[in-house]
């Protein structure tokens, strides 16, 4: 297993990187957007219908269906090429971003009024209540459920070699291709995801017992 790691180190690395890369757009762009629509959501209900199809849409469609619809019949209808690495990117990053709203939309909710009636009380204008009372509660609330499903997303992002995208299962497998050795080749892909995955997940589950919440 050592020499074929030594042997094919550049390409192995090449892929981790991609893999990481598309995983921080991803990553970014879901938790940028998706954090968004959750709050705006529940606070002024103008962007709920935007939420409540995106938990319809996260339940019903599989990941690697819309990959392959952004890369094949929506290019063709705009008539555009987008490289495969950012037809992915795109892809993932809707559900993302559908997931974090969901997941901040609920956590909002479950902050009890009277929390969110303190800062009024006590002559606190809005602006000051959300960053001193509910902005580190909701953080608390939702970071377990959003970390886990940053997790889900480092795993989605195996799908893009369906397109052609070159992250480490894509590398993996034409690795195989040569050298035929599956068992020791993708035991070292489950490594890798392992070593990434790990710490995400260790954090997730200790905050979710520290705040006594289910990480989802």
């Amino acid at each position: 297993m050592l020499d074929i790691i030594l042997r094919y180190s550049p390409g192995l690395v090449a892929g981790i990187r991609t893999t990481l890369e598309l995983w921080l757009i991803i990553a970014l762009t879901g938790l940028v957007i998706g954090t968004f629509v959750g709050w705006d959501a529940a606070r002024s209900g103008r962007l709920g219908w935007i939420e409540v199809i995106g938990r319809w849409f996260v339940s019903v469609v599989p990941a690697l269906v819309l990959i392959m619809w952004i890369y094949y019949p929506f290019q063709a209808l705009l008539r555009v090429e987008i490289p495969p690495f950012w037809s992915c990117a795109l892809a993932l990053g809707i559900l993302n971003a559908l997931s974090v709203a969901v997941a901040i939309r609920s956590s909002w909710n479950s902050i009890p009024i009277e929390i969110r009636l303190l800062g009024p009380m006590y002559g606190a204008t809005r602006k000051t209540t959300f960053f001193l009372v509910e902005a580190p509660i909701l953080l608390q609330l939702s970071l377990p459920a959003l970390l886990t499903i940053q997790i889900a997303m480092l795993h989605a992002t195996l799908l893009g070699s369906f397109i052609g995208v070159d992250e480490i299962l894509k590398v993996t497998g034409r690795i195989n291709a040569i050298e035929y050795q599956p068992i020791e080749l993708y035991t070292i892909l489950a490594a890798t995801f392992v070593l990434l995955c790990i710490p995400l997940t260790i954090v997730a589950g200790w905050l979710a017992r520290k705040y006594r919440i289910a990480a989802v």
